[in-house]
């Protein structure tokens, strides 16, 4: 295993900067995940770091030593892309066998080694009846786990994994989280795995690293991504509901500050009103509130704010509902709104709940009840 520098590296495409200056680290035998929407400069990072794309500007290490001028043969590394590139003439077994019988590796391996590990790893994703098959006879599925146990079999300094199980069944797809973070485990390979689904970021990352448009927004842990988002950027990407990000100016009344929501009072809990001392009086804001934490009630109480539903999303044992706030649509989770008709008139309450405020100019974090101002 290595460890995996990126120093300023920068990519171009004619006119389109790919990637940009980007600079992260995956420690040895660490599990990186590097998360963003379509395009954002995943898939061109992975290909500079395997020496399939030359670079225009930065360096890559391996440990301490500067990739400038080595192969791709060279560098040790294993890789899965979501295009499958299997070998049309080849079984599966023998796709998934390839790179353990190359010519720079021939010999290191008994015809019963690689006969065992081939069926090891088959077994483990599920292709163990498919192994004499060739890929014009599967599915796109199964052709994704050929290319995936293609990239397992061998135990590179590091490897490079391209959305590799996008095209699997949701079943099939939550069970890999679990198995490709143990075979990662278990060998203490360093892992550089690239996302859109935010779902599987949160699952399997040791560390992850947003990217939007081939830009590193921020690299943390996932609970740390979850509960300290640096943009609004980031927060709408962080967990499995999207963040309600809501327009507000910060008023005084009686002496003490407030939020202006669509025209109604929010009061700021000590923790909030601290962070915000600076801050001057009609400075527009956007609040993030995830949907778990905002309350919703039937009847008016002190400080609610009055919406009415406008759908009702069953996936789950606990309904997703999103309600009319004014111009503002709101996502929250409610049970007892699980039947409710669009149009029920219902009162929201942000007060005893997780707040997270931005700068409106820069979407960028400046507190939450739990963190001091940045």
């Amino acid at each position: 295993m290595a460890e995996i520098r990126l120093e300023g590296v920068t990519k171009q495409y004619h006119k389109l900067t790919a990637v940009s200056e980007m600079s992260i680290t995956a420690r040895q035998g660490e599990f990186l995940v590097l998360f963003g929407p379509a395009g954002a400069g995943k898939t061109t990072t992975l290909k500079l770091i395997a020496g399939l794309e030359p670079l225009d500007g930065g360096t890559i290490y391996f440990d301490d030593r500067s990739m400038s001028e080595v192969d791709t043969a060279d560098r040790n590394v294993s890789m899965a892309f979501e295009n499958y590139a299997l070998y049309p003439h080849m079984s599966v077994f023998d796709n998934m066998a390839f790179p353990l019988n190359v010519p720079s590796r021939r010999g290191q391996y008994s015809k019963e080694d690689i006969e065992r590990r081939v069926k090891e790893i088959a077994q483990v994703l599920q292709i163990d009846m498919l192994l004499q098959r060739t890929p014009r006879e599967l599915s796109g599925g199964q052709r994704q786990r050929v290319a995936l146990g293609r990239c397992l079999i061998r135990e590179p300094a590091v490897t490079l994994l391209d959305e590799p199980i996008a095209h699997l069944d949701a079943k099939l797809r939550h069970r890999m989280y679990a198995e490709l973070k143990r075979i990662q485990h278990d060998r203490g390979t360093t892992t550089i795995y690239a996302t859109p689904a935010q779902t599987e970021a949160m699952a399997m990352a040791d560390r992850i690293v947003v990217i939007f448009g081939g830009k590193v927004q921020q690299v943390s842990s996932p609970r740390d991504l979850y509960e300290r988002p640096v943009s609004v950027d980031v927060a709408r990407f962080g967990g499995d509901q999207t963040m309600n990000v809501l327009p507000a100016r910060l008023v005084s009344t009686n002496g003490d500050m407030a939020f202006d929501l669509a025209g109604h009072l929010v009061p700021l809990d000590d923790c909030t009103r601290d962070a915000l001392i600076d801050s001057g009086v009609g400075q527009e804001v956007l609040i993030g509130v995830r949907p778990p934490d905002v309350s919703c009630n039937l009847e008016k109480s002190l400080h609610s704010i009055p919406a009415s539903v406008y759908a009702v999303e069953h996936s789950g044992h606990t309904p997703l509902v999103t309600a009319q706030c004014g111009e503002n649509l709101v996502e929250l989770i409610s049970e007892c709104l699980s039947t409710a008709p669009v149009g029920t008139p219902l009162w929201l309450s942000f007060e005893d709940c997780r707040m997270y405020v931005f700068d409106a100019a820069t979407s960028k974090l400046v507190a939450t009840a739990n963190m001091e101002a940045h």
